[in-house]
């Protein structure tokens, strides 16, 4: 696996998941850009597959 550098991101946040009610198992990746931009990308498996969402926050 290759990582790619990129000037504009500065920030990485990774979370770990585990509900409590729900039991879901998975990571939280928050990028934060120099241009002010915010992303988010949560993934994670809900027993009846994988989850995969990407927003702005």
């Amino acid at each position: 696996m290759e990582f790619l550098e990129d000037e504009r991101v500065t920030t990485v946040i990774v979370y770990g998941l585990n509900g409590a009610e729900t039991q879901d198992k998975g990571i939280k990746v928050r990028m934060n850009e120099n241009s002010g931009q915010h992303y988010e990308l949560t993934m994670f498996s809900d027993n009846e597959g994988f989850v995969a969402d990407y927003s702005n926050y």
